[in-house]
């Protein structure tokens, strides 16, 4: 687990600038606290920040093959690297580490990038030089859970794990996107390839992108979502397939030379997680739990129920209104980019907590996507038509999916009326990114496409970024068995009446698990990692929604109307209508901007590279450490 950076000189200016490539990793420290290393060569520089997870020692990048020629530095995990390095060994090739990232090298020089991308069972984002072919591929993993942005200026390209790296190059401007704002408003995160920031992208999910010869090409979709399902297989059989598949993700992704602990909210998916992990470690697993003082929102005693059915040890802690205001001023410049999911609040002080005691931490994630956790499918029972998605977008106040969003178009222009009308416009971005999301699901039932549209998009550019921005700003590694591209696959294969039955979702995983779980645990309803920050706006922190949310917007995000902003607030605690989210998606969007822009350097003019400890990198520099 890392972040990573790189400049490429796309036109032959005098090579990558060193000093600018320290600054970028520099502004990642948080992502890897125990070591740095960069190497800088005539056309291309890369370097990163590691959290040292397997081969602790030894496991240094960038990490190349035999002859130097080819150089990686990588993101994540690689679950499956032991059985690969056997199999590359087997071929030849020889090993200078015992690290999961050589694996990439290797692998590349034996399959090519495609065939060792379709090979990958894991989370990552990788940036890998061929100097033979003066080529660089970045890529990132099948469902999204390693982030990587880029951008093309005066001639160069640069690329990191977040955007706060790219503007510490001091060529990335601190300007809104129009598209990436107004998308951000609506969503309350920004589908991929947009991001809040002029001339950046981020790549898709599933994709690489290649650069050779000075030109930057298009990214290359490798893997797609199974777009059939299997009719014809009995639910018994669905259950054995999911328990075995199951337990062997989380067999892989306790695969760690350091301590793994678990997040425990006390629903479903995360005691499926544990109880499985009590069964996979020789050590008793630390979970990790967080509490709310209103018990409307407080899932302890099921958490606690979940521990003493698995003899964990539960470290537990309560979340309060305070908490708010200290990690929006300590912590939000490390999260990289906007984040307006509340529930990133909690998990900040959770990853907080964790870190203490480990450095890796099992999740939860993605099963409500994959299964139809959440309430809104329900109303898919009974449809049968290719477009019933469609019908549930009345005002806007819906994706095709059923998930609600943040705010209607209307609201979006309320609140922007400075902002440049430039770019893609806000309406036919989102059509676009639904329809990709669908493509190849012709004929597949309403659930199963709303599945699709939640895993191809919300999963990813809200969710997956939550629990990547808010534990690595801590320097804790999350990982995410469910979303285990084989449980994937296997959950798109399956029809809708082992999902949803009987008016209550994930069917298969509560039945498939049923003798794993504590009774109350298995049989409670869904129950969203929810903050109260309704009733805080109108209590605790009204002072930071009504005075200081206005002041911020006006010194750092200017092209938000405060006008709009002060009569959003007068409605909200005044009790005519809960604006909680709008009012806490656009008060995260502004805090951003505020501490983005006090951290990032001035724009800099072209200054050339500079050598400083040197090892011979195709006539660059070499460091590590």
């Amino acid at each position: 687990m890392c972040g990573i950076a790189g400049i490429v000189d796309l036109k032959d200016r005098g090579g990558p600038d060193a000093a600018m490539l320290d600054r970028m990793v520099a502004a990642m420290t948080h992502r890897g606290p125990d070591d740095r290393g960069v190497a800088v060569g005539p056309r291309i520089a890369m370097g990163m920040r590691r959290l040292s997870i397997i081969d602790v020692e030894g496991g240094h990048q960038p990490i190349e093959n035999e002859d130097g020629t080819v150089r990686v530095v990588m993101n994540g995990e690689l679950y499956s690297y032991p059985e690969l390095r056997t199999e590359l060994v087997s071929c030849g090739h020889r090993f200078r580490t015992r690290s999961d990232t050589e694996v990439l090298v290797h692998g590349y020089e034996e399959w090519g990038m495609e065939g060792l991308l379709a090979r990958l069972n894991g989370m990552f984002a990788f940036a890998l030089q061929d100097e033979r072919t003066d080529t660089l591929f970045l890529a990132r993993d099948r469902l999204g859970m390693k982030p990587i942005v880029y951008s093309v200026v005066n001639g160069e390209l640069l690329f990191a794990s977040g955007l706060t790296a790219l503007l510490a190059s001091g060529r990335v401007a601190m300007e809104p996107d129009p598209t990436g704002v107004r998308l951000f408003l609506r969503h309350q995160f920004v589908p991929a390839p947009y991001t809040v920031l002029r001339g950046v992208a981020k790549l898709p999910p599933a994709c690489y992108l290649t650069v050779r010869g000075g030109r930057v090409g298009e990214p290359v979709r490798y893997w797609r979502l199974p777009p059939t399902l299997d009719n014809v297989k009995r639910p018994e059989a669905w259950e054995a397939e999911l328990r075995d598949l199951l337990d062997d993700a989380v067999r892989i992704h306790v695969r760690s030379d350091v301590e793994v602990g678990a997040f425990l909210s006390g629903g479903l998916d995360s005691s499926i997680i544990v109880g499985l992990m009590s069964r996979q470690t020789q050590t008793k697993v630390r979970a990790f739990s967080i509490g709310f003082e209103d018990g409307d929102h407080d899932e302890s005693k099921f958490a606690a129920a979940t521990a003493d059915r698995f003899g964990v040890e539960l470290h537990h802690c309560q979340f309060r209104a305070e908490h708010v205001i200290d990690l929006v001023r300590e912590r939000a410049g490390s999260l990289e980019e906007p984040l307006a999911d509340p529930a990133c609040l909690p998990t900040m002080l959770l990853a907080a907590e964790a870190r203490r005691a480990v450095k890796v931490v099992l999740s939860g994630e993605g099963a409500d996507e994959l299964f139809a956790g959440y309430g809104y499918y329900r109303r898919f029972v009974g449809l049968r038509s290719r477009v019933a998605g469609a019908l549930h977008r009345a005002n806007g106040r819906r994706s095709a999916s059923g998930y609600p969003y943040a705010m209607t178009h209307a609201l979006v222009e309320r609140l922007t009326p400075d902002l440049p009308p430039e770019g893609v416009d806000a309406r036919r971005a989102e059509s676009a990114r639904e329809k990709e999301y669908l493509e190849g699901s012709r004929g597949l039932d309403p659930l199963n496409r709303a599945l699709r549209i939640d895993t191809a998009g919300w999963l990813p550019d809200d969710l997956l970024m939550k629990v990547d921005r808010t534990t690595m700003a801590y320097g804790l590694e999350a990982r995410v068995p469910f979303l285990d591209h084989r449980v994937v696959e296997l959950a798109m294969r399956m029809p809708a009446n082992v999902k949803l039955r009987d008016g209550a979702g994930k069917w298969v995983l509560r039945s498939a698990f049923r003798d794993l779980l504590p009774t109350e645990v298995a049989q409670r309803p869904k129950h969203g990692f929810n903050v109260p920050l309704a009733n805080w706006f109108r209590g605790p922190l009204r002072t930071l929604i009504s005075e200081d949310f206005p002041e911020i917007a006006r010194t750092s995000a200017p092209w938000l109307s405060t006008r709009a902003i002060r009569e959003l607030v007068t409605r909200h605690v005044e009790g005519r209508e809960d604006l909680a989210r709008p009012l806490w998606t656009a008060y995260a969007l502004a805090a951003w901007f505020r501490d983005a822009a006090a951290s990032c350097p001035r724009l800099e003019s072209r200054t050339p590279a500079h050598a400083g400890r040197r090892r011979d990198v195709g006539g660059g520099t070499l460091s590590v450490g």
